[in-house]
């Protein structure tokens, strides 16, 4: 994991790291690569971040984010995910 290394090589003991929202991982994915395939690579990624969500679809996406936090995530190391976190502390 890059974040990792880049911890470790500015000083930080990194103490747990893992991925994060697991449950969107392949969503995700997909919807990634199908806006990839149509649209020119430059301007995917800002039409990710402009899009706006439907308010339902919104509600649906936190009750799975709460119930992968609060259920799931305790102690578990997922394979990927959307976003990656690690707690560090400097040494």
């Amino acid at each position: 994991m890059e974040l990792c290394g880049r911890l470790k090589s500015n000083g930080f003991k990194v103490l747990t790291s893992s991925y994060w929202i697991f449950l969107l991982f392949f969503p995700v994915a997909l919807i990634r690569g199908i806006k990839n395939l149509l649209i020119k690579k430059e301007n995917a990624r800002r039409n990710d971040l402009e899009t706006s969500v439907n308010p339902i679809l919104n509600g649906i996406l936190c009750r799975m984010l709460y119930f992968e936090n609060r259920k799931i995530a305790k102690g578990v190391r997922f394979p990927a995910g959307v976003s990656v976190f690690a707690v560090a502390e400097k040494k």
